[in-house]
C-alpha cells in the first residue's frame, strides 16, 4: 500500500480540472510493468480533498500472487477525518 499521490483513472477526480491523461500515464505504465494491480476498495471514492476538490491519490497495490493467495482483501478508506498511523 502506498501514497502514491498519483491517479490512475479519468474519474480519480471531482469538482476541478478533468485529469489529463499525462497526469496517470507514468502510474499506469508503472503498474503494467511491475505487474502489478490495484487491491478492491471500499468506503469512500476519494482519499484526498481541500474542500472543493476531491482527488483519489492512495492507492494499494498488489502481485498476481497476492491477489491468487489473498483474492478475499479489499481496502477499507476510513471516513475523512479517521487515521491509523502504524510504525
Amino acid at each position: 500500500m502506498g501514497d502514491f499521490n498519483a491517479m490512475l483513472n479519468e474519474t480519480d477526480r471531482l469538482n476541478g480540472s478533468p485529469v489529463q491523461e499525462g497526469e496517470i500515464k507514468d502510474f499506469v505504465d508503472f503498474l503494467v510493468g511491475a505487474h502489478m494491480t490495484e487491491l478492491k476498495t471500499v468506503g469512500r471514492d476519494y482519499t484526498w480533498t481541500n474542500g472543493h476538490t476531491y482527488s483519489r491519490i492512495d492507492h494499494a497495490v498488489v502481485n498476481a500472487e497476492w491477489i491468487v493467495h489473498m483474492s478475499m482483501l479489499e481496502v477499507v478508506i476510513l471516513p475523512q477525518g479517521y487515521q491509523i498511523i502504524l510504525p
